[in-house]
């Protein structure tokens, strides 16, 4: 029966896949690019690693800003072509995010119902994954445009974070850091968790892929880890309209700093050193939420923020980097029994700062204003005040507080198991 199942969400997923592709082709969220080109960057790079060559010294002026290991984790791509190539890259997105989901799901629910892990990945993969990517989520909707990676790495975090034991928690949030960097602030949350060796394993994950990189390709890993990254090159390659003011403040970079850098008040203070203030702000609070959510047993929350803080302060973050924002009506799931305004906040987050243009909300009539607004800031706005409101209303003892039927306080729960808290 088993195998069945399976059988049947293999290919109704793969149709699912070839729809949605075809979907996002034919509504593309940029019509001055081609689709899957961020997909042939990486496989071009992915030929020039195994002949040897190092295509960050031939790509000079590309982004060139992910580890070697990434090319090469694109190479079995390069046995298709085509259609083929983009449903099987938008397939493989498709079930990182379904996994995302179920895992989230399942973890988010946990003490309200059982539900095997396996009923949640078919549904998810089935139903909430498609829906998310053509309804919810900008960020995945562009993700699978691009042919980008963050969905992938959103589904090695998610299941490390709420699906493996704790025991072997850690490596595949280190390998997903060696595929993006970023993912390695969510080692905080394994330390946490007081799990030193769940950080430990992460670091094996992170050194196993560029051991591997490097093995492939010596030059190139010594380029990108010896020069590229500690000299900021790497980062700078981001900037492709010819200054960093010009690319942190265009209209697709929704970072906080391009959201400070496209007010007029930009040109009468130091954009970097505001930019820095603001930052250390977010992270503190983000580190706040993320504390007080752990202790308290909301995993997916603590992680869905952090994911989110961490998006935001970055230099550049493109729509299809908030990726984490999929997570927002789970994370409101889990809060729904115990913080109904903070759950309610996140489901109010989502059309607000997270549909900003496709598929649906092109065709919105928003005033000028309103739309300029959402378009180009409203995902950090959004996502500060859904930050300042958890870290106000998150319980501060590390309790979970339960809210009864009647809208009455229900007493404390009772510690739950350190399998489910840790």
């Amino acid at each position: 029966m088993m195998v069945l199942v399976l059988a049947i969400t293999v290919v109704v997923s793969v149709l699912w896949a070839w729809i949605i592709y075809v979907l996002v082709k034919t509504f593309p969220p940029y019509t001055h690019h081609v689709i899957l080109s961020d997909l042939g960057e990486h496989l071009t790079d992915s030929r020039a690693l195994l002949a040897g060559r190092d295509p960050y010294v031939l790509r000079i002026n590309l982004n060139d800003t992910t580890p070697p290991f990434t090319a090469l984790l694109y190479t079995p791509f390069r046995l298709v072509h085509g259609t083929v190539q983009g449903v099987v890259a938008t397939w493989v997105s498709l079930v990182a995010l379904g996994m995302a989901l179920a895992t989230g799901l399942r973890r988010a629910l946990a003490t309200r119902l059982d539900v095997a892990l396996l009923d949640w990945s078919v549904l998810s993969i089935l139903v909430f994954a498609p829906l998310t990517i053509l309804v919810l989520s900008q960020a995945s909707y562009s993700g699978i445009f691009w042919g980008q990676d963050q969905l992938f790495v959103l589904g090695l975090v998610a299941v490390d974070l709420f699906a493996i034991p704790p025991r072997y928690r850690g490596y595949l949030i280190g390998v997903a850091t060696g595929i993006l960097l970023t993912p390695g602030a969510f080692v905080l949350l394994v330390i946490m968790a007081a799990r030193w060796r769940g950080a430990l394993r992460s670091a094996i994950g992170f050194l196993a892929t560029a051991v591997i990189a490097a093995a492939v390709n010596l030059h190139a890993s010594v380029i990108y880890w010896f020069h590229l990254l500690p000299s900021g090159e790497a980062m700078r390659r981001v900037f492709i309209l010819g200054s960093y003011r010009d690319t942190v403040s265009y209209s697709g970079n929704e970072s906080l700093e391009a959201m400070l850098a496209r007010h007029p008040f930009a040109h009468r203070v130091p954009l970097t050193a505001t930019w820095i203030g603001v930052s250390i702000v977010v992270v503190v609070l983000t580190l706040v939420v993320a504390w007080r959510a752990q202790q308290a047993g909301h995993v997916v929350t603590a992680a869905t923020m952090l994911g989110l803080g961490t998006t935001a302060v970055s230099p550049v973050a493109w729509d299809h980097h908030w990726v984490w924002a999929v997570e927002l009506p789970v994370m409101a799931l889990e809060l729904l029994w115990t913080n109904r305004v903070v759950a309610i906040a996140a489901l109010v987050a989502v059309p607000v700062a997270f549909l900003n243009g496709y598929p649906l909300t092109n065709y919105v009539p928003w005033p000028p204003v309103v739309a300029t607004v959402l378009m180009a800031d409203g995902t950090s706005i959004t996502f500060v005040a859904l930050l300042v409101m958890t870290a106000l209303c998150l319980p501060r003892d590390g309790r979970t507080i339960a809210i009864d039927d009647t809208g009455g306080t229900a007493p404390p729960e009772a510690p739950r198991d350190a399998e489910i808290i840790r």
